[in-house]
């Protein structure tokens, strides 16, 4: 299996489950991903969806009741496609993980250590693996928090996490991430730790060092207010499937599944006369049990019969957008998008001709 020249990872027919007590949960079900060089793909939906558990098979990143069922994991590594599921974890942290692929966790205050200063936890990949000297690995560092904007860096250096804002903490974690230029970086839920002020300010932060380094990024979120803001491609995901993809604008302007449909409903609209907020009637599957036919069924109020028994194939529907939903089947009924849904997209179609 071969990866373009424009593809710098290709997740293939990924499963994953975990054996519980219960029984199988059959998390991540048969999920096709790309990753281009320099892009932004944002991976969304609700919790449990699968969003996160993609993201860190990729990092080799598995509780000990983890299975990976199939699938691959394809990735250039130095000019030889790897598949990253068949590498050891030891290989794994010296070859990948924080040198080639970085990971941005959710929470700052777990993701650093309170017991060890900034310096140490900044300067210690730098020196596993760009073996650089203490002395140089400690000047870097204070240049890599000076990128990301802390002032006082050298002071930063002999701090410790319980001494940094959560904003300051997040911009650690993140020139962690950058500290050995790697061509990937997985942003888990990034912000949601921060405030609306100093959210927008690590998205724009992210965004600047992402053009000035040239590095893919995979966003996992539920917020499609950030994914607005940084994808140039979107994956929905749904009960461990990828239900509908595109770039971002046929995501927001053009969607087809009415999961995408509910996604977009649900965000809130400051300009909105009505502030109540809709949000997606019923609950996902519990994947502990099979799904039989397409698993949004049963919340979907545009469901077909075929919905119930059967699980939909995926429908290309342009080069770059495509839907897994009975509803785009030539033979299906003209559903109509929610009229509440198509002002907003109105709405928003005007917002951005006015700017």
């Amino acid at each position: 299996m071969q990866v373009d020249s424009g593809t710098i990872l290709n997740i293939q027919k990924l499963s994953v489950a975990f054996q519980t007590t219960s029984g199988e949960l059959n998390a991540v079900r048969g999920v096709d991903l790309t990753l281009r060089r320099g892009e932004t793909l944002a991976i969304v939906g609700e919790s449990g969806s699968g969003k996160s558990v993609t993201a860190k098979a990729v990092m080799g990143l598995r509780d000990s009741n983890q299975i990976i069922k199939a699938g691959e994991i394809l990735y250039d590594l130095d000019g030889q496609v790897t598949d990253l599921l068949k590498l050891t974890k030891k290989q794994m942290i010296s070859q990948v993980n924080g040198r080639r692929i970085s990971m941005i966790f959710q929470d700052p205050t777990t993701a650093l250590n309170p017991l060890l200063t900034i310096g140490y936890q900044l300067t210690e990949g730098l020196r596993i693996h760009r073996k650089m000297s203490r002395k140089a690995a400690w000047e870097r560092g204070v240049e890599l928090l000076d990128e990301v904007g802390i002032t006082q860096p050298r002071q930063c250096m002999k701090r410790y996490p319980h001494h940094l804002s959560g904003g300051m903490r997040q911009r650690v974690v993140i020139a962690a991430a950058i500290s050995c230029d790697p061509e990937i970086i997985i942003c888990d839920e990034p912000t949601t730790a921060l405030d609306v002020t100093i959210q927008a300010k690590i998205l724009e932060l992210i965004k600047t060092l992402q053009k000035k380094m040239n590095i893919a990024i995979i966003y996992i979120t539920h917020d499609l207010g950030v994914v607005a803001k940084v994808a140039d491609r979107v994956a929905v995901m749904y009960a461990g499937k990828i239900v509908e993809r595109g770039t971002a604008y046929e995501i927001f302007f053009e969607p087809r599944h009415p999961y995408t449909w509910g996604l977009l409903l649900s965000m809130p609209d400051i300009n909105a006369a009505d502030t109540r907020l809709y949000s997606i009637p019923g609950s996902p599957p519990n994947l502990l049990h099979k799904v039989t036919g397409d698993a949004f069924a049963v919340r979907n109020e545009y469901a077909l019969n075929i919905d119930y028994e059967e699980e939909p194939p995926v429908f290309k529907l342009s080069g770059t957008h495509e839907v897994a939903s009975w509803l785009a089947h030539p033979d299906a009924p003209a559903i109509q998008i929610p009229e509440l849904l198509r002002r907003q997209i109105e709405a928003k179609i005007s917002h951005g001709d006015e700017q």
